[in-house]
């Protein structure tokens, strides 16, 4: 740069702008006096040119800065909007978590994961009647043993998702359609297992359960059956 160039100069003070030259600014290592106000600073470092850099980059820091906390507040709203629908689901319609094929294989890992650290954690088996299908049924009346016959069912768990073992109702009913006998049966009872209450029915199992009923097929004209929980 040559020592006639001329610059402008803005007082850090009064906010003067006035012209010097690369000589007058060479004399003192930089350091000037306002003409105005009298006072004294670095004119290297208030030159028009570099007050006019830092204004841009200053806006331009707000700038960046005001977007990322823009999309850090959406962020956290929209974190936090689906944290309470979760918990409104988990709450009120735990079913529709439960038993989708997305989310429940989700919250197992979740739970393995929390296992880890001695925590229990333990998802409900789900439970929809609507995916548990009944195969096969028949009544096998026994030719050598006076009423007495073996009810047959077969059913299967339907849905992609693991169940729990459902109840099975059975009614007995005569020729006017009045019920003469009534009983129910827990997974304890059909699958002969102590466990059965808390274990789980895979997707595509099929249960086969045989009932031997007494003192009903004299009288019994139809039957019904009704699958469901507690």
């Amino acid at each position: 740069m040559k020592n006639n160039d001329t610059q402008q100069v803005k007082c850090p003070e009064c906010h003067k702008i006035f012209r010097i030259t690369s000589a007058h600014l060479a004399v003192a290592h930089g350091q000037i006096v306002c003409i105005d106000c009298k006072a004294k600073f670095d004119g290297q470092q208030h030159l028009l040119e570099n007050e006019l850099k830092k204004a841009v980059l200053g806006q331009t820091v707000v700038k960046k800065t005001g977007w990322l906390r823009r999309f850090l507040a959406f962020g956290l709203a929209l974190l936090w909007a689906v944290l309470l629908l979760a918990q409104y689901y988990w709450f009120y319609q735990p079913a529709l978590l439960l038993q989708n094929a997305q989310i429940r294989p989700v919250l197992t890992q979740g739970c393995q994961w929390v296992n880890q650290y001695a925590v229990p954690c333990h998802l409900p088996l789900t439970r929809d009647t609507r995916q548990i299908a009944v195969k096969k049924r028949y009544l096998d009346v026994h030719s050598h043993q006076a009423d007495a016959s073996t009810l047959h069912v077969v059913f299967e768990n339907t849905a992609a998702f693991a169940q729990a073992y459902p109840y099975v109702s059975l009614s007995f009913m005569d020729e006017n359609k009045n019920i003469i006998a009534l009983r129910r049966f827990s997974p304890v009872y059909y699958l002969q297992d102590e466990a059965a209450l808390s274990k789980e029915f895979a997707p595509n199992e099929q249960v086969h359960m045989k009932l031997d009923l007494r003192n009903v097929v004299a009288k019994m004209h139809t039957y019904s059956f009704q699958i469901d929980f507690l």
